[in-house]
């Protein structure tokens, strides 16, 4: 054990080090021209602050040279525990190629193109705090997510830190950084702990290691903040008044809750049976009527109140929802998940799988050039964000039957959004689109084929038609039973496995070019198992679908979340150590299926049940 607490305090000093680099390598604003440049910004300054002329003037230069729409000015002596989350988040290698990079800055200068403003239908509020500023970078930078960045303005003179100030900052880079706050530090604070009470003189090793970050950040690498050594004496005080604040922050602002609670209770005031459909009594592939229970489950994640039952036809063997969702259960259950509540957090984890993305786009890149490209089920437009720099031939659009395809047409992550129901809009998408993508897509649809044949009618004679989906065949699903996240109750109503897709695709007019199994598994099965489990125990206090959290409940949802993250953390472990495994036959978590609408002299692939994670490919010509 003290071996562990060893590593774990080289780490920590391995850690600071990094952030040191990170903050040598932070773009600095130029000299100021000699003429003024043009007033192609719009000037923000927080209270407070004082500009002075040279530093205006170079960044304006900055600004038109760079081709930035938004540039925050960060102060040159920034507090030294704002400067280090600065550094903990924005990574300079990525900034202006990786579109989901958060852009960081300090609340103090901004300047922003008044397009951009107009775009994003934002303007700022005045006062212009400190708060407020780092709010309006949060909320302009999905607006430009390639020409938005920080500079450092060694001139410019930083304000006192506050703890208002610096959560107001953490909330600009986004809420995966407020979360990893209120549930990282009581873990830390647990290490410290444990690491004392095995060997008091490792635990206080690895104490100073970590106070030490503000010291080590800055030897040579940054205009040194006056308060650092304060700051690394002061730091576990510092960080625990900013937790405490980050606790009680509403992570949805502007949501009426007691409307919301009123709603929901309405919403099951009769009771549950309204949002499911009769069970069916016969498979809806094949029609078999041999019909056996699968997976029985509550919602694990949203803890929303219904029992769910999977079924696994014993003729097809086609797994899926019985009695499956109706319209009005599809909308209590998916209420405040990707959008209202549950935005910022879906949002997160929508922009975190980028090489996932990628190598979708890869797969259909090997078999075409694509000029238009529909993805359906685009939620926010991620997928199309991620890869539009590798196509750049390509316009994407998008489909969702949220809102979520409106605001992905406002910030220019999709050309053009339809919001809608596939199968009823494909009629007038009809031939004019080079690829249609479905990416963990649809498993949520009531009636998979029909979307199949829509994708058919939208594509153009050739085109390719991508879908990646969760393979109900994985041996993990079967281990791990109701606690494998893919099974996704209830919002998953249907999971193929390769063969039923091959089957649908085929009987839709498609030909199979491309399979890809192992490539496609995630290592994530152990460690979502984990946050699965945390979050049954942990419960969800604050939600509007459940009663009101007392103290004893919040209490419990901060240690059962202390405990179960270093388990979490062995789990993510786990997860990379056997993938090399879990990519053979039977082991991979999904898979994707590349397919090309029909065209003379094309062959098919044949199914893919024996591949260790290659790709079948058929002739495409």
């Amino acid at each position: 054990m003290i071996w562990l607490f060893l590593l774990i305090t080289l780490a920590l000093v391995a850690e600071g080090f990094r952030l040191r680099a990170r903050l040598a390598a932070l773009p600095r604003l130029p000299q100021p021209p000699a003429t003024a440049p043009p007033q192609t910004h719009r000037l923000l300054v927080a209270e407070g602050v004082h500009l002075l002329a040279p530093v205006e003037q170079a960044a304006r230069a900055h600004a038109i040279d760079a081709g930035l729409d938004l540039l925050d000015v960060v102060p040159g002596n920034l507090p030294a525990l704002q400067a280090l989350n600065l550094a903990q988040v924005v990574d300079p290698k990525k900034l202006g190629s990786d579109p989901f990079a958060p852009l960081g800055g300090a609340g103090h200068v901004v300047l922003v193109r008044p397009e951009l403003l107009a775009r994003a239908g934002l303007s700022p509020r005045y006062p212009l705090t400190r708060e407020s500023l780092s709010q309006l970078v949060g909320e302009l930078a999905p607006y430009a997510p390639t020409t938005s960045a920080p500079a450092i303005a060694p001139q410019l003179a930083s304000l006192r830190e506050t703890v208002s100030a610096r959560l107001a900052q953490l909330q600009s880079y986004g809420r995966a950084q407020v979360l990893g706050l209120i549930y990282g530090l009581p873990v830390l604070v647990a290490i410290f702990v444990l690491a004392v009470l095995t060997s008091p003189w490792v635990g206080l090793l690895l104490m100073l290691a970590w106070h030490l970050h503000p010291i080590i950040a800055f030897i040579g690498a940054f205009p040194a903040p006056a308060d650092a050594p304060e700051a690394a004496l002061q730091r576990m005080y510092r960080e625990g008044q900013l937790w405490w604040a980050a606790l009680h922050t509403d992570p949805a602002p502007g949501i009426d809750r007691a409307a919301l609670r009123a709603r929901y209770a309405a919403e099951v005031a009769g009771g549950l049976d309204h949002f499911f459909e009769p069970r069916r009594t016969a498979c809806p592939s094949c029609a078999s009527p041999d019909l056996r229970p699968f997976i029985t489950t509550t919602d694990l994640l949203q803890q929303k109140p219904g029992t769910f039952h999977l079924e696994r036809c014993g003729g097809c063997e086609l797994v899926f929802q019985n009695p499956r969702l109706s319209l009005a259960g599809l909308n209590y259950y998916y209420a405040d998940f990707y959008e209202g509540l549950g935005e910022s957090v879906a949002s997160t984890m929508f922009a975190v799988p980028v090489d996932a993305y990628r190598r979708r786009a890869a797969m259909v890149l090997a078999h075409a050039e694509p000029t238009r490209w529909l993805d359906v089920g685009t939620g926010h437009g991620h997928f199309c964000l991620a890869v539009r720099s590798a196509v750049p031939q390509a316009s994407f659009d998008g489909l969702d039957l949220s809102e979520s395809i409106d605001e992905a047409a406002r910030r220019g992550w999709v050309r053009r959004g339809f919001r809608g129901l596939f199968p009823e809009l494909a009629p007038r998408l009809a031939g004019q689109y080079d690829v249609v993508s479905m990416s963990h897509y649809l498993e949520h649809t009531r009636e998979p084929q029909a979307e199949i044949a829509a994708a058919h009618t939208a594509l153009a004679p050739g085109g390719l038609l991508f879908i990646e989906q969760p393979d109900p065949d994985c041996k993990m699903g079967r281990w791990l039973g109701r606690w494998w996240l893919p099974w996704f109750q209830p919002q998953h109503q249907h999971l193929p496995a390769a063969r039923h897709a091959e089957r649908w695709l085929t009987e839709a007019g498609f030909e199979i070019v491309a399979w890809q199994r192992g490539e496609a598994h995630a290592p994530v099965d152990l460690a979502f198992a984990v946050m699965l489990l945390g979050r049954r125990l942990a419960g969800n206090p604050g939600v509007p679908w459940l009663p009101e959290p007392t103290a004893l409940d919040r209490a419990r949802h901060a240690l059962v979340w202390a405990l179960v993250v270093p388990f979490g953390v062995v789990a993510a472990v786990a997860d990379r150590l056997i993938a090399p495994l879990m990519r053979r036959p039977g082991g991979s978590n999904a898979y994707c299926v590349l397919a090309r609408r029909g065209t003379a002299g094309a062959s098919a692939v044949s199914h893919p049940s024996g591949s260790a994670g290659g790709s079948g490919i058929a002739n495409p010509a």
